[in-house]
């Protein structure tokens, strides 16, 4: 008999879809068809024994072609069975490779999805530290375009070789190129100094906002660091819950398979059983005086 052949009769007893699918809400077990043919032949043996019991003859040759018929029955019963085993089983492991790409999409999805994440937070903090580096860099343009006025102005540069005096009448002055006294050695000593504590402040200032940036980077890093501790958490967790199906199936598989060994030794065991009662009763009439009585099937 064929595999087609198979297929069809599993179809036919209902133990597979058309979509070559096991019912796996099915409320009757697939062993149901053996039980009813247990049932069936502990049914005729209770009337066998009833007639053993009132003496009365048996034919013995029906007997033996209806242990045949059951025979033939029952291996008919256990192709299904090996048929609808065999496609539950595809079923079972159809479902576990589905699952398993399913898996693999999400956790690429997902690991995609948190680098897309990233590089956007990349991007937006390197445009704050690129407008942070163009407002310094023009604040920094503006101070030496005012130093280099400051300089090619009339007023001369300080000479520190020149004496100083806290007097106002002993202060020298600075000459212009006029040969005028406009402004006290002092006074131009206290501008420079003054237009140093301002590069001062500004290096001060890039200094603070160097630092801001690092420590922005360093948080971010951790911010990064905890949500791909999330991540592989929750990819763990599905991995978990994964490795609990798949060992809840292959569980299933092993008891349908223990329960169909179970029933085939039974069924095995019943049908020796009758066709050796059957030899020996159809010997006996052969020995018995007058026609035999048939028992109808």
């Amino acid at each position: 008999m064929s595999g087609s052949d198979d297929f069809v009769m599993a179809k036919h007893m209902s133990l597979v879809t058309e979509t070559d699918r096991c019912f796996a809400s099915s409320s009757e077990a697939p062993q149901a068809p053996l039980l009813n043919l247990l049932s069936r032949m502990e049914d005729v043996r209770e009337q066998l024994v009833k007639l053993d019991k009132k003496e009365k003859e048996v034919d013995a040759g029906a007997m033996a072609r209806l242990v045949d018929k059951w025979a033939d029955h029952l291996q008919m019963i256990i192709l299904r069975l090996d048929v609808a085993e065999q496609a539950r089983s595809k079923d079972v492991f159809k479902s576990i490779d589905w699952y398993n790409k399913n898996l693999a999409d999400a956790e690429k999805g997902m690991r995609s999805a948190f680098v897309r994440e990233l590089k956007r937070k990349e991007q937006k903090w390197q445009g704050a530290m690129e407008q942070q580096k163009q407002i310094y860099e023009a604040k920094q343009m503006a101070a030496d375009q005012q130093r280099m006025i400051a300089q090619r102005s009339d007023t001369p540069a300080l000479d520190r070789s020149l004496p100083t005096t806290m007097g106002n009448q002993h202060e020298p002055y600075a000459q212009t190129n006029h040969g005028n006294a406009t402004q006290p050695i002092s006074q131009q000593y206290h501008t420079e100094i003054a237009f140093l504590k301002s590069k001062i402040d500004r290096l001060a200032d890039q200094n603070a906002l160097l630092r801001k940036s690092q420590s922005e980077s360093t948080s971010m890093k951790a911010v990064m660091n905890r949500e791909i501790s999330i991540r592989d958490h929750k990819i763990k967790q599905i991995k978990e819950m994964y490795e609990v199906h798949v060992n809840h199936h292959k569980t299933k598989i092993e008891a349908l398979a223990d329960t169909n060994a179970e029933l085939r030794k039974q069924l095995k065991l019943c049908v020796t059983q009758d066709k050796r009662k059957a030899e020996d009763t159809l010997e006996g009439s052969e020995e018995a005086v007058g026609s035999p009585k048939k028992v109808k099937d």
